[in-house]
């Protein structure tokens, strides 16, 4: 039995699930869920753009996310701002100049961790709609309590009662140092650099766990797919 109200371990993450391609007006989509906490995001592009706002030697990025209920906020601007950065160094833009790749992400289910599920999200829906990609990403987040204890992936109220929060993004790829650095980190509340390294140190182990979750999930998918056409 878990320390944690859920019955989980302090490192354990929530049952993870995806599906891709559940959209069919877009070039890609993926539905990923972190136990109760799910967001659908979808990939337009590479579309042809108006001359005013066309960059001729790379596509353009564009990062819409939507809350679950009511209209977007501060808050949501800060996400699309984190999301555009990783995107920026995954997306290989120069194959695509001239163009516009609009990447929208739903909120639809509030359950914590929505940054990460957004980032895990949309880098699915990126490879459903065979965007060339450098890399994939993978993200993960951590919550500390008021005795300094971390906790992964966090539910909302975990959050909510946490003193800091910590999201990490990690590049994942057969040339990528497993120890390296984070391409994005976010956060907030107070805490020692001790602790953010041991939450980087947890979410970096996290995000290849959730790495090997996306390859078993292609590879269901292309076993089904091989069945199918026979």
């Amino acid at each position: 039995m878990g320390s944690r109200k859920d019955g989980r371990e302090t490192n354990q993450l929530r049952p993870l699930a995806c599906e891709v391609g559940v959209l069919s007006r877009v070039d890609g989509s993926a539905r990923y869920s972190h136990g109760d906490a799910c967001v659908l995001a979808s990939v337009a592009g590479p579309s042809t753009v108006g001359a005013r706002d066309e960059l001729s030697d790379r596509a353009t990025l564009e990062v819409i996310c939507k809350p679950k209920t009511g209209v977007s906020g501060l808050s949501d601007r800060v996400i699309e701002q984190r999301i555009a950065h990783v995107l920026s160094q995954i997306v290989v833009v120069e194959a695509h100049p001239r163009t516009t790749i609009r990447c929208v992400i739903q909120e639809v289910n509030t359950d914590g961790g929505y940054l990460a599920c957004a980032i895990n999200a949309v880098c699915l829906a990126l490879m459903d709609a065979g965007i060339p990609l450098r890399c994939c990403v993978t993200a993960a987040s951590l919550s500390m309590s008021g005795d300094g204890d971390l906790s992964l992936d966090p539910t909302a109220a975990e959050e909510k009662a946490a003193d800091a929060t910590f999201v990490f993004a990690f590049v994942n790829g057969v040339d990528v140092d497993a120890s390296s650095a984070p391409i994005m980190c976010l956060s907030s509340g107070n805490h020692t650099i001790e602790k953010y390294t041991g939450a980087c140190d947890s979410a970096r182990r996290a995000a290849a766990v959730i790495m090997a979750f996306f390859r078993k999930s292609a590879e269901r998918r292309l076993a089904r797919a091989k069945v199918g056409a026979k």
